[in-house]
């Protein structure tokens, strides 16, 4: 789907790239064929970094328990270990550069290294959230952020939603063009010391969204969800609200609604869409059709036809 970034559970275990150089890029464009709707990355944290290019659309950014609302072109940066996701509608282009700090290392203890590159490792360095136009190291991260994607479009391998790199000369180039960002927005003065304790919510948000993803099958109980953030019901539902942009009701049925796409969309399966709403932990299939639809624009059994149609190949 190329509306969803696609990831194996919230706190990514997966590598991004590949072992040896472990920095990807992804795209979410809405004029191809398949994509959905709605681009939506769910709530999720991984050890890397993230550079994300909002080139077209309105964006719902949640970093932590913050949240933007990006109406024009921009940069956003997450930080290693931060909670985060990303909603929105057609028409949507955004690409996401997402790396280990460690391919930056270096045995040199040079003042750019004790300044910049041992700190980002070490995860002492906090970035600005949103880069605009207005800023004026926005022209330099947009020039060399395009020359990143045109390495990765004309030497990458792609691996699922991943494009990843072999060749050591577009690896090299690659490093010199994150390399080149980190020191405009150095020279910008928009780095920060970090706070080095995470906020003990964020900490509990994400034990609640582990919970969210092991018991979705389930019937799940607000008060239980609430007892985990150790809140009141009323509060944890304005709490969560604010964070995601979501009602827990609705983040629960979102997770349900993407388990039965991917079934559905599984050319290998013959699964009835009543199983698939069953095993998702919907009872009722005329709910279960209702937010499907909702979410993905068309019926279950149609959505299912468009992605066998989109790839035929797989399902003969």
């Amino acid at each position: 789907m190329s509306g969803v970034r696609k990831h194996s559970s919230l706190e990514e275990s997966r590598i991004q790239g590949t072992f040896s150089f472990p920095c990807t890029m992804y795209q979410a464009l809405s004029s191809l064929p398949d994509a959905d709707p709605v681009f939506f990355v769910k709530p999720h944290w991984h050890n890397a970094f993230e550079l994300l290019h909002f080139e077209e659309g309105s964006y719902d950014l949640h970093i932590n328990t913050d949240s933007y609302e990006v109406r024009e072109e921009a940069f956003c940066f997450v930080e290693s270990e931060k909670l985060h996701s990303v909603r929105c509608s057609r028409p949507y282009t955004e690409h996401a550069l997402v790396f280990d700090p460690e391919i930056l290392a270096s045995s040199s203890m040079d003042e750019s290294t004790r300044s910049l590159i041992d700190p980002l490792i070490q995860k002492r360095l906090t970035f600005p959230a949103v880069i605009t136009r207005e800023n004026p190291c926005f022209a330099e991260l947009k020039r060399e952020f395009r020359n990143l994607l045109r390495i990765f479009n004309t030497h990458g391998e792609r691996n699922g939603d991943q494009l990843f790199l072999h060749p050591p000369g577009p690896q090299l180039r690659v490093k010199a063009g994150i390399l080149t960002i980190l020191a405009a927005v150095f020279e910008e003065g928009l780095l920060h010391d970090a706070l080095q304790t995470e906020d003990p919510r964020v900490t509990s948000l994400k034990q609640l969204m582990i919970y969210i993803q092991t018991h979705y099958t389930e019937k799940i109980y607000l008060h239980d969800l609430a007892a985990i953030m150790h809140m009141n019901e009323q509060y944890f539902c304005r709490f969560f609200n604010r964070i995601t942009n979501r009602t827990p009701v609705a983040y629960i049925n979102d997770i349900r609604i993407r388990k039965a796409a991917l079934l559905l969309s599984d050319p290998l399966s013959e699964i009835t869409v009543l199983d698939a709403a069953e095993k998702c932990g919907f009872t009722n299939s005329g709910h279960f059709i209702s937010e499907f639809r909702k979410r993905t624009g068309m019926a279950p059994n149609a959505y299912r036809l468009s992605k066998r149609q989109n790839h035929p190949e797989e399902s003969t």
